[in-house]
């Protein structure tokens, strides 16, 4: 997780804060130097103070229990949350099963430090959360303690308990609601500096936000009536009744020191009648939020008053003691279910509150990024044209720079990108552009690509091959963490034979369409805890179609290619950022033309190695090749075939930072990390690895005139291992990659390490 800061010299700084899951809410003291945050570490959701200047953090609490919705108050010298702890006491690791169903508010005194909270409320199977600070003295939260979430106000007042030696004060906090709406408040948000407040409602499949300015002071504050909904009601109903069920049971255990006879009348339930909307009400109006009465000034009938805050419930015991029995005579109890007023529809502030207009939001693109960099990767890894000449070939992309743009609107909805790749001769370039329409749940894409390639034909003449590619891509996600996605494709191939004498002048250009369709099933959980390390699980599942349909002056009748693949990466944790990574990956191809596989070698190598002695099957309508990697120790074509299997695992020491337990200003340290790996595969023609088609056991031996051909059969082992250990780090903004490894070749240990160098993250 990372945050960025601006210094006074209007420069941002990018800062990394690690040893956390996840990070659920936070805000910043009024000096702006530190901020609470509620996050989580180890699977608990604990309260912490983050100190900018030092990159370092503060842990408050460090229990079982939930705290959430921490916020600075009295000038920063005190923190106010919510948490379903039990009690007000913290405590190391605390008691799971003690874990209270509810959030309840708490204070912390962050100047002394005490282990002891201040409980603002206590209220059984009511929520309340989202607590600020409301001037001096004054808390607000949300409380849905009638079964509608309503904002509360929460006066906090200290009193002589007694004096001895010096005077003992107890804490008295007041409370009562100063809403009353039909819909649950889902934020607030409240800025005393600037005497404002605002709030979000979700009303007709919108989320509405709503402003306005805090009260004058405190003896405008007046407590609402507040009715309980049927599902409240129910709740408190079945409460009662369970505490009836425990005394009676208590009573036949003859135990009468605890027992509390109660003979309930029959409960009646009143429905109001209820409230037909009229066409004025259908847009949402101003709210109301407080009247003009401060509750200290509320007569209390000290004969007749209840805990409970269920206005409208009327419940009267009479309580009798006698030496054996505590006898209850009860009063009928009348719960009102009436329909409470939608003060989102009524206006009854006078025109104080106001809601925010609306605008036409008019799309508009402003830049993410612009990236300028070196690299040797093509912009789109598409499968090349299968070209054999004296043996097998792979047109490797040349370093170039490779330039790209991305713009996207406010709400990021909709974002374009354009990449270019130069290359070096100024022959091979590559462009593409891409539109995506993220705006809705489906994921829209439009990618349009050119690319250029310089190859060999079978007479020995210089060969370019124009690609003009256009996909149309759809994505499903299913949850956070998995989604299906589509694609429907159309190539245009157009091979031109480079002149260099009459009869190459004299050859039409040919044409090829290949139109593809692609279906694939994505998951990924993994968290990025920093560069080339995660925790968790990813894995890919695809399938492809191929149509080759020819096209003019060419006679390639038309053909048909599936290929089936899937790669799964799982990133162990052993050690905070020590992490032990393993991959699985495998493919093949299937109908009239198939899909050539090169096993060997890294992804991004520079200088590579392709070994042209291993043969290809000449048995097979290769139409297309590719890259399996990695398999380090070997060079490219180490093994070929249209079926591979490949298993890499690797264990990833981030040294210095591993080590170092505070902030690191080099981005070469901070990156740099020790890689030890181990590689296995093998990629092979026919049924298994072992099948008698495979190329790999069979040697032509000829000679120029000679009309005896030689065809030797031997048996190879198919699979090719590969260990070793490499160095990892970033430089000028490349992550370079440096590996030795010795390759195990049929049961042989190469004496000598193949070194790699290579511009690429992950396996």
């Amino acid at each position: 997780m990372r945050y960025h800061l601006y210094g006074a010299d209007q420069k941002l700084t990018e800062r990394r804060i690690v040893n956390f899951q996840k990070i659920i809410d936070f805000s910043y003291a009024d000096d702006g130097t530190k901020f609470v945050m509620s996050a989580v570490q180890e699977g608990q959701t604990d309260i912490f103070v983050f100190t900018a200047a030092s990159n370092a953090f503060e842990q408050i609490t460090h229990d079982v229990y939930d705290d959430i919705c921490p916020r600075f108050i009295d000038h920063s010298n005190k923190i106010i949350f919510s948490s379903n702890r039990p009690d007000d006491t913290l405590k190391m690791g605390g008691d799971f099963h003690k874990m209270q169903n509810h959030y309840d508010i708490f204070e912390y005194n962050y100047a002394t430090h005490s282990n002891s909270l201040r409980r603002i409320t206590n209220t059984p199977d009511v929520d309340e959360t989202s607590p600020m600070e409301y001037g001096n003295n004054y808390v607000s939260y949300l409380s849905n303690e009638n079964g509608i979430v309503n904002r509360y106000i929460a006066s906090v007042d200290s009193t002589i308990s007694f004096v001895d030696t010096a005077a003992h004060y107890r804490y008295v906090v007041h409370s009562f609601p100063v809403t009353d709406y039909a819909r649950n408040i889902v934020e607030q948000d409240i800025t005393n500096n600037l005497k404002n407040y605002t709030q979000i409602i979700y009303y007709k499949g919108k989320y509405l936000m709503y402003d306005d300015t805090l009260s004058s002071g405190p003896g405008s504050f007046t407590p609402n009536l507040l009715y309980n909904t049927t599902f409240m009601a129910g709740m408190i109903a079945a409460r009662k009744k369970k505490m009836l069920d425990d005394s009676l049971a208590a009573i036949v255990k003859k135990d009468t020191s605890t027992a509390l006879i109660i003979k309930l009348a029959p409960i009646t339930f009143i429905q109001s009648p209820a409230i037909t909307p009229t066409p004025k009400d259908t847009a949402p109006k101003k709210l109301t939020d407080t009247l003009k009465v401060n509750p200290a000034h509320t007569p209390v009938d000290i004969n007749d008053y209840s805990f409970d805050n269920s206005a409208p419930t009327q419940l009267k015991i009479t309580v009798i003691q006698t030496p054996t029995v505590t006898q209850v005579q009860p009063q009928p109890i009348r719960i009102v279910n009436a329909v409470p007023k939608d003060t989102a529809k009524h206006d009854t502030s006078h025109g104080r509150k106001h809601v925010l207009e609306r605008n036409n939001y008019h799309v508009s693109f402003l830049p993410d990024y612009v990236l300028t960099q070196i690299d040797n990767n093509f912009l789109n890894q598409t499968y090349q044209p299968y070209i054999a000449v004296n043996g097998p070939s792979y047109q490797q992309p040349s370093v170039g720079a490779h330039l790209k743009v991305s713009l996207s609107d406010l709400f990021e909805d909709y974002r374009i990108e354009g990449d270019a790749r130069i290359a070096i001769d100024l022959s091979t370039n590559e462009y593409r552009f891409a539109y995506s329409d993220l705006s809705k749940r489906l994921d829209k894409q439009i990618i349009l690509y050119r690319e250029a390639l310089l190859g060999i034909n079978d007479n020995g003449y210089t060969i370019k091959t124009y690609a003009h590619q256009a996909t149309y891509l759809l994505k499903w996600p299913f949850s956070e963490v998995a989604r299906v996605e589509g694609s429907a494709s159309v190539m245009e191939e157009k091979t031109v034979l480079m002149s260099s004498d009459l009869n190459s002048l004299e050859q039409p250009n040919q044409y090829d369409i290949l139109p593809k369709a692609e279906f694939a099933y994505v998951y990924d959980a993994t968290i990025p805890v920093e560069m080339n390390i995660y925790y968790g699980l990813r894995a890919k599942v695809f399938a492809q179609y191929f149509r080759d349909l020819g096209g003019p002056n060419n006679n390639v009748p038309g053909y048909n290619m599936f290929v089936l693949g899937f790669d799964a990466r799982y990133y162990q944790k052993i050690s905070r950022d020590l992490i032990w990574a393993n991959r699985i990956s495998g493919g093949t191809s299937l109908g009239q033309e198939k899909l050539l596989y090169y096993l060997g070698g890294v992804d991004g190598w520079i200088g590579p190695q392709f070994d042209q002695n291993i043969n290809v099957s000449q048995t097979e309508n290769y139409g297309f090749q590719t890259l399996a990697v990695p398999l380090r120790g070997s060079p490219e074509n180490i093994r070929n075939g249209n079926n591979f299997v490949l298993f890499n695992s690797e264990l990833r020491f981030p040294v210095f930072h591993y080590l170092i337990n505070r902030p690191i200003k080099s981005d070469f340290f901070n990156n740099f990390q020790v890689v030890g790996f181990f590689d296995a595969g093998t990629a092979w023609t026919g049924l298994t690895p072992y099948s008698n088609d495979n190329a790999l056991n069979e040697t032509v031996v000829s000679a120029p005139g000679n009309p005896i051909t030689v065809t030797l059969s031997t048996l190879q082992d198919p699979f090719v291992e590969g260990f070793g250990y490499g160095l990892r780090t970033r430089v000028l903004g490349y992550f370079i990659r440096f590996d030795d490894a010795w390759g195990i070749n049929n049961g042989t240990i190469a004496k000598k390490p193949t070194t790699y160098f290579s511009l690429s993250l992950d396996f």
